[in-house]
């Protein structure tokens, strides 16, 4: 059996960029994924503290040339008057986040781990764990095990680690599924995304490099996702022109249609004896605003900074004080994200008058007020409340 002070259970950015800035602390680390690194077909939002990481690990520049940029959005609902304009000039910075295609990221991170030296790749699965008080024991399904003093899932929502643990968590089906593509248009995106609320849930549009062409995210009805999967080009075009309208343009290709069912899961206590869960393992959201991944790579940095200085002092990565003392450290952004991502789908697909003419009047606000809009910006942008990583 091999033993490691950590072992890493994630092939995603998470689990990656997790092992990248652990990188230069002086553990021998295990990163367990099956096979090679996955990537969606999807697109992901980040925000100016997620760039920052991606920055200290100086992945970035190898990132730009695919990266498309935000420095507008517009939020509205379909069929009502209230919209609010969201621009980076709120808060004087050119944009306000960028959109990259998952494989993409998942290829810079890929050739990052391949050239550190404290990493082991072991392309396996956990089918069972011991917890000892002092280890913690990974049976893999290559007929081997491994063993060290943490073990961290960032195995993503059905992660594996999570359900060996018998850990609990709350779930909400939002009974839908996010519809995810790339769409041409027939007019330039000038940089701005696209939030618009339907009956059926929120409809994204995000600009990518090229500038005909943006990442959707369209929640609908999970009755409707055979169809929409299976329909023709033209007609999948025509319902979402018709539930999206033509402010962007003209559709006139989507690329790659793919189906997520959308469910919220979030863990109360993400901790158990040597075990820890981070990103989607731990919290699984609404795509709504593009909090997941920010959330996570948070997430990362305080977990890097507090193993770090365990690392300094030498002490040991799992002690459960120290796990406490993340846990500790995040909860009042995980309360606050989960609570965004939770309730504002069903905020804006609520047809009662008195909420229809509040949410009309709190876009109305944003719109026309620019202190209260210059601080909903910054905390979406991730310049708010949140101290990036110090390289």
């Amino acid at each position: 059996m091999d033993n490691y002070d950590l072992i890493i259970v994630g092939g995603g950015p998470v689990a990656g960029i997790l092992a990248a800035l652990l990188a230069d602390a002086p553990w021998k680390i295990a990163v367990v994924a099956p096979g090679q690194p996955t990537a969606g077909s999807r697109a992901i939002a980040l925000n100016h503290s997620s760039r920052q990481t991606l920055q200290s690990l100086n992945l970035w520049q190898a990132l730009a040339g695919h990266t498309g940029k935000i420095r507008k959005i517009e939020v509205s609902r379909r069929g009502e008057p209230g919209k609010t304009h969201l621009s980076a000039a709120d808060i004087n910075t050119a944009e306000l986040g960028w959109v990259i295609p998952e494989k993409q990221l998942m290829t810079a991170i890929s050739a990052r781990l391949s050239t550190l030296s404290n990493l082991t790749s072991i392309p396996a699965t956990p089918l069972s764990i011991d917890q000892q008080e002092n280890s913690i024991t990974l049976e893999l399904d290559t007929a081997t095990s491994i063993s060290a003093r943490l073990a961290i899932g960032a195995d993503g929502a059905a992660s594996k680690l999570r359900q060996l643990a018998g850990l609990k968590f709350n779930e909400h089906d939002f009974h839908s599924v996010a519809i995810c593509a790339s769409m041409t248009v027939t007019q330039p995106h000038q940089n701005q995304a696209w939030e618009r609320f339907t009956n059926s849930g929120p409809i994204a549009l995000l600009p990518l490099a090229d500038s005909h062409l943006y990442s959707l995210v369209w929640c609908v009805d999970a009755r409707d996702t055979d169809d929409l999967l299976g329909c023709s080009n033209s007609d999948f075009l025509n319902r979402l022109q018709q539930q999206f309208g033509y402010a962007a343009g003209r559709f006139t290709a989507a690329i790659d249609r793919t189906a997520y069912p959308l469910v919220q899961r979030t863990c109360q206590r993400p901790t158990a004896d040597r075990l820890l869960l981070i990103g989607s393992a731990a919290r699984h959201l609404h795509p709504v605003g593009g909090q997941g991944l920010n959330l996570a790579l948070r997430d990362v940095v305080v977990l890097t900074e507090i193993l770090k200085q365990a690392a300094r002092e030498v002490g040991d990565p799992g002690n459960p004080l120290l796990l406490q003392q993340y846990c500790d450290q995040r909860k009042v952004d995980w309360r606050t994200t989960e609570r965004f991502s939770g309730q504002l789908p069903g905020l804006f697909a609520e047809h009662r008058q008195p909420l229809t003419l509040s949410r009309n009047l709190a876009l109305t606000a944003l719109e026309l007020i620019p202190p209260l809009r210059r601080a909903f910006v910054r905390r979406a942008a991730g310049q708010f409340g949140f101290r990036p990583l110090n390289r």
